[in-house]
């Protein structure tokens, strides 16, 4: 165990520093502290770091490790959210609870309930008021020709009327004052509609398409060995890492940064690729945007806010 002593000199803070890992895990690592490291996959991706950064064998270590992790007298098969999820958008469902979905419904009974009694209270004042107001029944019936008459003089007026506006706005260049002088007042509606029905298809088809593209873009990070992936969520501060040498699809919709144990890795945009080859640790951001880029050590931080390794 000499080389986890030589991490031991360095210490578990200068090693945080240095790698960004979690100070409470480092120290958990170098004092062997089995009982305090759950999580077996993250763990495991800790310590292959350690190796690489500052190039120990930790193999003995690691042995201990799984031979502690095989013996507990708990031992229980890993749950779904510690086993490695090759596929990044995965989330965990949490159980069903009863006793909520019972007290969400109680709430919108209740809110169902209290909007119907004052839906019927507002109908029955409406109706009262209504029968209060006096009927004139006798002459509607007896002057049936004044209504028929006010109709036409209102259609008329509303006729009229953009005849009128029309004549006080600018000419253009194409239209005569005779020609639209001569023209019937009834069909100046007609041409206005049709206008605007032009309009609004015209304005219409680039909503879709730029829906279309935005969904159908795909991202995945491609190792070309194994490979430990820390991603931070940044919609819900929550983190989680896996070790892979298989491809990872990035979840373009949701803003987070990723952090890769080394960069000898591939980037297929589409079917476009971008190869790295580096041999240190890579940091990417996806903004809220949905747009994909390396960024430095500094942004990092200033993103995950001390939430990263």
């Amino acid at each position: 165990m000499e080389d986890i002593e030589k991490l031991k000199k360095i210490g578990a803070r200068e090693i945080s520093k240095h790698t960004h890992m979690a100070l409470n895990k480092i120290q958990f690592i170098l004092d062997s502290n089995f009982e305090a490291l759950q999580d077996h996959t993250t763990t495991i991706g800790l310590v292959k770091i350690l190796e690489r950064e500052y190039n120990v064998n930790l193999q003995k270590w690691q042995e201990e490790y799984n031979e502690f992790w095989n013996n507990r007298p708990d031992q229980k098969q890993e749950s779904l959210e510690t086993v490695i999820n090759f596929k990044v958008t995965h989330e965990v469902i949490k159980q069903n609870n009863s006793q909520k979905y019972l007290i969400l419904s109680a709430i919108i009974i209740l809110f169902l309930g209290v909007g119907f009694y004052a839906w019927t209270n507002f109908s029955d004042n409406s109706a009262k008021e209504t029968t209060k107001e006096p009927t004139p029944i006798e002459s509607q019936h007896t002057n049936p020709n004044v209504e028929l008459e006010n109709t036409e003089n209102n259609a008329t007026e509303n006729i009229v009327a953009p005849a009128t506006s029309a004549k006080d706005e600018p000419l253009s260049t194409n239209t005569s004052l005779d020609a639209s002088a001569s023209a019937p007042l009834n069909e100046l509606p007609q041409v206005a509609n049709t206008e605007n029905t032009q309009d609004s298809i015209q304005s219409t088809p680039n909503t879709p398409t730029q829906a279309i593209t935005t969904s159908t873009r795909k991202l995945e990070i491609v190792p070309r060995s194994n490979v430990w992936v820390g991603i931070v969520y940044l919609d819900t501060r929550k983190k989680t890492s896996l070790l892979t040498s298989n491809a990872i699809e990035i979840d373009l919709t949701r803003p987070q940064t990723i952090i890769t144990g080394h960069g000898m890795l591939d980037l297929n945009n589409n079917g476009e690729l971008t190869n790295y080859n580096k041999a240190e640790k890579m940091l990417f951001w996806v903004d809220e945007a949905g747009n994909f880029s390396e960024i430095t050590l500094a942004q990092y931080n200033q993103h995950t806010r001390g939430l990263g390794w």
